[in-house]
């Protein structure tokens, strides 16, 4: 795991190909399949990835969304549902721990999979299997915005191949997806 501070006391926190202590029973998954998916221009190698974001605001944005990728011939997005309120996550970048929500609750699913089909269009990312399979919200700062916001850094980041990100990089990534 990796940690950035960026600008405007912005916090990230990167997870490459490495599982959180927990892994939240899964609920029921909400799938889409894509016929006739354009294979893109990307190359990507089965792959993982978490992040983690605090952006303070007027009320603070978190959340966290895990993605695992594994090529495959058609497109498929699954998006595991879990709310696993029993769960703790003691070292989150969130002001409180006390208003966390492990697991993927329905409420932001719709959110993930419009963006998700959005953003693979648009960075012409090939066929595979997308799984977002954990995620964490924060009762005051997580709203379908943010993950909309992260499940587009996590796209974008599918097709970065050296992870040595710096603090400009991530800005960029982080500035694109909230447009």
């Amino acid at each position: 795991m990796k940690e950035y501070n960026l600008k405007s006391y912005k916090k990230m926190r990167l997870w490459i190909n490495e599982e959180l202590e927990f892994q939240p029973e899964i609920k029921t998954v909400f799938t889409k399949t894509i016929d006739n998916h354009s294979y893109g221009i990307h190359n990507i190698n089965d792959k993982s990835i978490i992040v983690e974001i605090f952006f303070p605001r007027n009320y603070s944005y978190y959340g966290l969304l895990g993605i695992k990728y594994s090529s495959d011939n058609k497109l498929s997005i699954n998006i595991n549902i879990n709310e696993e309120n029993n769960l703790k996550y003691q070292d989150s970048l969130s002001y409180s721990d006390k208003n966390l929500n492990i697991g993927l609750s329905e409420e932001y699913s719709t959110a993930i999979m419009d963006t998700a089909i959005l953003k693979l269009n648009e960075l012409q990312i090939p066929s595979g299997n997308f799984e977002f399979n954990i995620a964490i919200s924060d009762s005051i700062g997580s709203s379908n915005k943010v993950f909309s916001i992260i499940t587009k850094i996590l796209l974008e980041l599918l097709i970065v191949r050296d992870y040595n990100f710096t603090e400009e990089m991530l800005e960029e990534i982080i500035k694109n997806a909230q447009n």
